[in-house]
């Protein structure tokens, strides 16, 4: 148990004991309306960035709802979060599309961040191009997730300028 390294099951064992899946779609309890907590809203499939995210999002005070189909997406966004995650290599929902709708709609302004494996420059282009605001390789974000976190939940915090 102490060693760093784990089997796939051991590792599903350990994010479930964490109790990620909580967070994961459809939970119609995870996101209250009311809740003085700010809102980050992931698009991911893998566990591993779902918890570093969890624990960034609990450290500032946030709460993280990771959604697993397009219409749940929608209905968290509407809620304003105060960032929206995309890991760009997401199977699952198609985040270049989400980003080129996103950026369409009454919600265009709401802090974007992705990232994706550093040799994939097409994709990262494309993220920029469908209107993500800041792209980073997955190694850079992992290293900084508590400040992105925090930085960004600390501008969604500003008043709007006028």
């Amino acid at each position: 148990m102490g060693s760093l390294k784990c089997t796939a099951y051991e590792f599903r064992r350990r994010a479930a004991h964490s109790r990620i899946h909580a967070m994961v779609e459809p939970t119609q309890q995870s996101i209250a309306t009311d809740s003085p907590q700010p809102l980050i809203v992931a698009v991911l499939e893998d566990l591993f960035f779902g918890i570093k995210i969890s624990e960034a999002a609990k450290k500032a005070g946030a709460r993280l709802v990771i959604t697993k189909t397009a219409e749940a997406f929608w209905a968290r966004v509407a809620h304003q979060p105060a960032l929206i995650v995309f890991d760009l290599t997401c199977q699952s929902l198609d985040p270049l599309e989400l980003l080129r709708t996103l950026g369409a709609s009454p919600h265009a302004g709401v802090a974007t961040l992705g990232y994706l494996p550093h040799v994939q420059e097409h994709l990262r282009q494309q993220a920029i191009q469908a209107g993500c605001q800041r792209v980073m390789p997955r190694s850079a974000f992992s290293g900084q997730v508590d400040a992105l976190v925090r930085d960004a939940l600390a501008a969604a915090a500003q008043p709007a300028p006028r």
